[in-house]
């Protein structure tokens, strides 16, 4: 485990062997005995020949007993050196079982922890390559599909759009081609240097907020897993990306980069060739600059239907300033009584403005008393201008 020593990482000792010590001491336990037996029948033939030579040589008592002595340190010496032996034999063999009692238990405790540490290393192993499939999603399958959209509007609701107001699709939305340029910068936006970390900071609030987890303990326990089961939080991170979750929400967020490039002109788009909506369609397929240029067509005047005959007298209905917001991405030129501006968005607008008037000008606020022309509209075509 972290922290240990290296000596406590040694490989394990050889055991210590005492099948010599015990062969040993076995052997003089057997010449003891032997040693024994000898000195005993010793002691009998000596005290044997100790009566013979007083009754027979009548020897004095001071010789019996100098023999007597004599033989008696004899004997002892013998028996003392069979002892001797013996007891230093067993101590020797006593060492050596304390020695690989002590060795046994050391290598079991070495065992103990050597065992430890291969299941703590193979935890984090197993950890590790945990990360594997994780990092490999994120690396080589970052985005998912991104879902295509149409036009929410539906062809009523497009048929009772006024002239004033024109939507028009790609002619050829199954065609579009991408130079090599679009497709390079739009992947410079998608990939810019040190991408793969905004991924993985995007992945991973994702996944705090779909576990419910808070950020500022999340990050500890899945750096920090040692798990081996389905609550282990590094897997619940892998089983939310292996769903698809995760790359259908990156794909979204890619979808809205690449889209904001293109309102900001970082990613430029090429032209289209559009085809208008709606009743008012010639069904001719125009280039995109073309379909925005209409916005620019000199101004009409406004219809005489509102203005009384002193506003018509004045020039009332006739336009004093327009008004033209397109796209930036646009190279048009507009005619000198156009103010041009740019919009965010592929939309065009433009606002036509009268000059001054007074109330007096408009057909609307004039009393019911004074006579006026009835309007040439039919109510079907003023709900469709309004």
């Amino acid at each position: 485990m972290p922290g240990r020593s290296a000596e406590s990482h040694r490989p394990l000792g050889r055991p210590c062997r005492t099948e010599a010590a015990h062969n040993a001491v076995t052997a003089a336990y057997t010449q003891l005995v032997r040693s024994w037996r000898l000195g005993l029948l010793g002691l009998m033939i000596g005290v044997g020949a100790l009566v013979w030579w007083f009754v027979d040589k009548e020897a004095s008592p001071r010789q019996l007993a100098l023999a007597a002595l004599l033989g008696l340190l004899v004997w002892a010496a013998f028996i003392a050196l069979a002892n001797h032996r013996y007891f230093k034999a067993d101590l020797k063999y006593r060492r050596q079982i304390a020695t690989a009692v002590a060795q046994r238990r050391a290598n079991a405790d070495e065992l103990v922890s050597l065992r430890r540490t291969i299941s703590w290393l193979r935890a984090r192993y197993d950890g590790l390559m945990l990360w594997a499939p994780i990092l490999a999603e994120l690396i080589h399958r970052p985005w998912g599909s991104v879902p295509h959209t149409t036009s929410a509007l539906s062809a009523e609701e497009v048929d009772q759009l006024p002239a004033a107001l024109g939507i028009a699709v790609s002619a050829g939305a199954q065609r579009e081609e991408f130079t090599s340029g679009v497709i390079t910068d739009a992947v410079n936006v998608l990939c810019p240097k040190g991408y793969m970390h905004r991924i993985w900071d995007d992945v991973f609030h994702d996944f705090l907020e779909h576990s419910g987890r808070a950020s500022h303990s999340s990050v500890e326990l899945v750096d920090g897993d040692e798990l081996q089961t389905q609550a282990s939080p590094r897997r619940e991170l892998l089983e939310f990306i292996e769903s698809g979750v995760a790359r259908r929400q990156a794909a979204t967020r890619a979808v809205a980069r690449v889209a904001d490039a293109v309102d900001e002109h970082t990613v430029r788009l090429p032209s289209l060739l559009v085809k208008r909506l709606g009743p008012y369609s010639d069904g001719q397929t125009v280039p995109e600059e073309g379909f925005y240029a209409a916005s620019l067509r000199s101004a009409t005047p406004f219809t005489i239907d509102f203005w009384t005959p002193e506003g018509q007298v004045a020039s009332k209905h006739l336009v004093n300033r327009s008004l033209v917001w397109l796209p930036a991405a646009l190279d048009v030129s507009p005619p000198p009584s156009i103010e041009l501006a740019q919009c965010h968005g592929r939309v065009a607008v433009r606002v036509d403005l009268s000059r001054r008037c007074s109330a007096e000008d408009i057909v609307a606020f004039l009393p019911s008393s004074v006579s006026r022309d009835e309007p040439s509209w039919s109510e079907a075509d003023i709900d469709r201008f309004n």
